[in-house]
């Protein structure tokens, strides 16, 4: 078996180098044809240029560059639309061309060089640069054909992991994926509904269990609210017992400080008084005294000694009179 599997892996190996080959050798020839056509091209204008009047050359080389421009504009196009590195060079090296054919007559005329030798020029760079290209293909093919001859990368696949790659199947294997992706399907769908039916008791679980907790949380809440609602009633009830003893207390203070006033001024209303009963009932006796008439003293002396004596005894009295009736009042 091993001997058998090692015979397949080298005939797949050298077909893959095979097809590399002949991809390769492809690109090169084409770029050979190439570098011949173009120096065919020059070869034909320097012929047309000794044979043919200028004007002829200048309409010939338009009608060139012309042909060129198209050709380079319809291959960008491709290479747009295919996404191809190498169809994109291909126009890149066909517009270059172009160009160089258009200003080839004008380049000639200012800087007085000869038609001839412009063109062998011309031709010379573009065949060395095929060449050129031609090297560098054949250096890509061969480093690909080595490794496609190595096992570096069967090993490392081997380590990597597996990516299955997308194939075409036949309607036997099509038939087979439907009936197993049917199974599959009636399998899962089982399994959905023992699950569904799981879950739906384990809702019912949880709806009761949420249920139970959700009145424990209730009754808590109705009893911290009780709580709390007798605690403010307490302290209200506290609050209004403070405001009415203070009102109390400020009420007896105001009373007995206006009591305090008004035995004061009615102890200086009765003081004033006195004051002036007295002060009046003077004035009154030394205005009678004064209206009476002066009588003329007849005898001796003896008389008007008896009644100096007279007239201060009587006002004493009347003075001790008024202060005993001030001293009671106070």
């Amino acid at each position: 078996m091993k001997n058998f599997l090692d015979d397949d892996e080298r005939s797949e190996r050298r077909r893959k180098v095979k097809e590399v080959k002949e991809k390769y050798l492809k690109e090169i020839y084409l770029n050979i044809l190439k570098a011949i056509i173009i120096v065919l091209y020059f070869f034909v204008l320097n012929l047309a240029y000794k044979n043919i009047s200028t004007e002829h050359i200048e309409l010939g080389i338009k009608i060139f560059t012309m042909i060129f421009l198209f050709m380079a504009i319809y291959i960008f196009e491709r290479a747009y639309k295919k996404d191809d590195d190498n169809l994109a060079i291909q126009g890149i090296e066909i517009l270059v061309l172009s160009a160089y054919t258009l200003t080839s007559r004008h380049i000639t005329n200012k800087f007085n060089f000869e038609f001839r030798t412009y063109s062998l020029v011309a031709s010379y760079i573009f065949a060395i640069y095929f060449i050129l290209k031609c090297i560098v293909i054949y250096t890509k093919g061969r480093k690909e054909e080595a490794e496609n001859l190595s096992d570096i990368k069967e090993i490392v696949k081997k380590d990597e992991p597996v990516k299955k790659e997308a194939t075409k199947k036949s309607k036997e294997d099509v038939k087979k994926d439907t009936t197993k992706t049917s199974k599959e399907t009636s399998t899962k769908v089982s399994i959905r509904t023992k699950s569904e039916a799981s879950a739906k008791t384990e809702n019912k679980k949880s709806t009761s269990k949420k249920s139970t907790t959700a009145k424990k949380k209730t009754t808590q809440k109705a009893e911290t609210k009780a709580n709390t609602e007798t605690e403010k009633e307490k302290q209200d009830a506290l609050a209004k017992k403070k405001t009415t003893t203070k009102k109390a207390e400020t009420k007896a203070n105001t009373e007995t400080e206006k009591e305090k006033k008004n035995a004061q001024t009615k102890k200086k209303t009765t003081t004033k008084k006195a004051t002036t009963k007295t002060n009046t009932e003077n004035k009154k006796e030394e205005q009678t005294e004064k209206s009476k008439p002066s009588k003329r003293k007849a005898t001796t002396k003896n008389s008007t000694k008896k009644e100096i004596e007279e007239a201060p005894k009587t006002e004493k009295p009347k003075r001790k009179q008024v202060k005993k009736e001030v001293k009671e009042n106070d």
